[in-house]
This record gives C-alpha cells, structure tokens and sequence, in this order.
C-alpha cells in the first residue's frame, strides 16, 4: 500500500505538471501533503499551505489510530 501512495505522493516530481486524473489522484493521497510540507522545510518550495499539510496528516493520523484501536479491542486475529 505504501509504494503506490509514495509514486503518486508527488516525491519525484511536482503535481502541477500531471494531467487528469493523475493530479487529482496525487492530490487525494495523504503522502502527497507529508512530501509537500517536508519540501517547504528544506527547500522553501511547496505547492500547499502548510496548514492543509497538517491537517491532512493529522486526519489520516487520527483515522490509523481508530482502526488500530478498534482491531484490538475486537482482538482481531489474536489467540485466545
């Protein structure tokens, strides 16, 4: 799931320059908005605030963590 998240999450090139539907694919991955503010750091370069970039990361965050927890409290694949 990473690898197709990472080659459309904008790492080596900028999303401006794809076309349909590729731009709004890169633009819906989570990764696309972690690489965009990490650009921001280091290069002062970006294409998003950076505020979209937390809160997106934030969101996706917080929904890993309510899978998480909710597989473990059902104890999902553990032995008895």
């Amino acid at each position: 799931m990473i690898t197709p998240l990472a080659l459309l999450g904008g790492v080596f090139y900028s999303a401006r320059t794809l076309s349909e539907p590729w731009a709004t694919l890169t633009r819906v991955d989570p990764l696309y908005y972690l690489v965009d503010a990490t650009r921001k750091g280091l290069t002062g370069f970006n294409e998003t605030t950076v505020w979209v970039a937390v809160v997106a990361a934030a969101a996706v965050a917080a929904a890993v963590f309510l899978v998480a927890a909710t597989v473990i409290a059902r104890g999902w694949r553990l032995k008895p």
